[in-house]
């Protein structure tokens, strides 16, 4: 009897073990169909994405062609106005801010030595600025640095102190920080995005860090700001005669406000 008893045990726990493993056979073969199904899925969208971006080079390539093709013909009155009054008037699809930009990104980066090319750049990027804060600094940077126009600190600090608050400050803040994060090889690229953490999200302590970095490589605007963060004891101890030696330095450097400061602490 125990060895009748003992043979059913053994086929019963036969029959789980083999239940058992029938059924994580099946789940790995569900579980391994269900990647597969995912990778295909992962691999059509990455393939319909990389379909529309040609298409989306190609329209902006067509575009540019044609605003090329208008601002020679207009050159003489207002190459920018007229050039977009007929560039809207004869192309039907509206172009989005992120195109805007990445049409004045493929002028701005161009090969071209022509500073041109840079005056074409600077005319995207006002045209992003009616709607968006975005590249603010991008062209507050080409005022100070005449690229594309003529030099103007006046211009300049005018673009940089256009502070747009949108919602939330880090919103504005990521904003106004995007493309300065894309190009961190760009000469000005400490004294920018040290500026937007001082005026968007009064982050002054990574503000300061990055002033300085400019500040080593001579930055005068980074200078005059480092000068305005000692006196206001902004991030640091207020020191009138650190700010002064930081004025002192931007002040020699021709930056008109900062010779202002200067003498206001005289």
């Amino acid at each position: 009897m125990k060895k009748i008893v003992l043979s059913l045990a053994c086929a019963i726990s036969f029959s789980f073990a083999t239940t058992s493993e029938d059924n994580d056979s099946k789940k790995t073969e569900v579980a391994k169909d269900i990647i597969k199904k995912l990778e295909k899925l992962k691999q059509d969208t990455y393939e319909v994405r990389l379909q529309e971006q040609k298409q989306k080079d190609k329209e902006i390539e067509r575009v540019m062609k044609i605003y090329d093709e208008l601002s020679s013909k207009y050159y003489e009155s207002d190459p920018a106005k007229l050039a977009f009054e007929h560039l809207y008037a004869i192309d039907d699809q509206k172009l989005t801010l992120e195109d805007m930009t990445n049409i004045g990104n493929k002028y701005y980066f161009s090969d071209s030595t022509q500073n041109s090319t840079y005056t074409k750049a600077l005319e995207w990027y006002k045209k992003v600025a009616e709607e968006s804060s975005s590249l603010n600094y991008v062209i507050a940077d080409m005022y100070r640095n005449g690229m594309g126009v003529y030099k103007s600190d006046t211009e300049a600090f005018d673009w940089y102190e256009r502070i747009e608050i949108l919602g939330v400050k880090e919103d504005s803040e990521s904003i106004a920080l995007e493309w300065w994060e894309n190009n961190p090889n760009h000469p000005h690229y400490e004294f920018n995005t040290g500026l937007i953490y001082y005026n968007i999200s009064e982050n002054y302590k990574k503000a300061l860090e990055l002033f300085e970095k400019a500040d080593n490589k001579k930055d005068t605007y980074a200078q005059y700001y480092l000068g305005v963060m000692h006196k206001n004891g902004q991030g640091v101890d207020k020191n009138d005669k650190k700010a002064k030696e930081y004025f002192k330095k931007s002040c020699d450097a021709k930056l008109e406000k900062a010779c202002d400061e200067l003498k206001k602490l005289k």
